[in-house]
């Protein structure tokens, strides 16, 4: 009977001992339940994404504004670009009225086409900014040669003036050297065959130091290329535009 009583109380022992340490079990789980985040609801994540969405849109708005603002400030700046050189420019009660033609510019014999890409930037410039009544392309065939067929040349397609012009200098560049045009331009009367209007421009484009890099343990600057020449003529065509207006 004594040996029954004993057995009673060992079992009886273990199960308080299992029933406690099942609690602290059940206490510990529900405890990293409690700890763990709880799962955010569609709405809020619908929330959420529509702000980060509105930020960008906000940045995105932002970023556009400056590039507009500094863009406006480069064309009103770039307005004022005058030639280097004005040799004489008159009779200036006759543009307002005239129908003008661009003629091929003359180019250097290493640069050929040269004088194509200066004659178009020069007749996009003027192509609708109402210096002159009206502007045509006569750039795509090699003009008369002679004083007498370039008047016979205008006569014939009822131009009051012709624009020609040359390229004197031109160098395409590299990410180590510059790049550089020269243009010369002139207006003449289709009526009496005088220069109205000569001025001469010039461009430089250098080429910019971006970063410096580690080569075999030398130490060297890596360079953008220099702009091109068509962009340079571009703003030379810039100059001859504002001269133009000016008068």
């Amino acid at each position: 009977m004594k040996h029954i009583k004993i057995t009673y109380l060992i079992v009886l022992c273990l199960i308080m001992a299992f029933a406690l340490s099942g609690c602290g079990i059940m206490s510990s789980i529900m405890g990293n339940k409690k700890d763990q985040p709880s799962e955010k609801s569609p709405q809020t994540k619908t929330m959420e994404i529509e702000k980060d969405f509105n930020s960008l849109e906000e940045e995105a708005a932002s970023e556009k504004k400056a590039s507009e603002v500094t863009k406006s400030e480069d064309t009103k700046a770039s307005s004022y670009i005058m030639p280097e050189s004005v040799y004489f420019c008159f009779d200036p009660a006759t543009f307002k009225n005239s129908r003008v033609a661009v003629l091929l510019f003359t180019a250097p014999d290493y640069a050929p086409v040269a004088g194509f890409i200066a004659s178009h930037s020069l007749y996009l410039r003027l192509k609708g900014s109402g210096i002159f009544l009206d502007v045509l392309p006569e750039y795509e065939k090699i003009p008369p040669s002679s004083q007498e067929n370039l008047m016979e040349f205008a006569r014939k397609n009822n131009y009051d003036m012709l624009i020609t012009g040359a390229v004197t200098y031109y160098f395409d560049g590299s990410a180590l050297q510059e790049s550089r045009v020269d243009e010369v331009v002139k207006i003449i009367s289709a009526h009496t065959g005088a220069a109205t209007c000569q001025a001469y421009a010039s461009e430089r484009g250098i080429p910019k130091k971006e970063e410096k890099f580690l080569h075999f343990f030398y130490d060297y600057d890596k360079n953008a290329p220099a702009p091109p020449i068509a962009h340079l003529m571009d703003i030379n065509a810039i100059k001859f535009l504002t001269l133009f207006s000016k008068n």
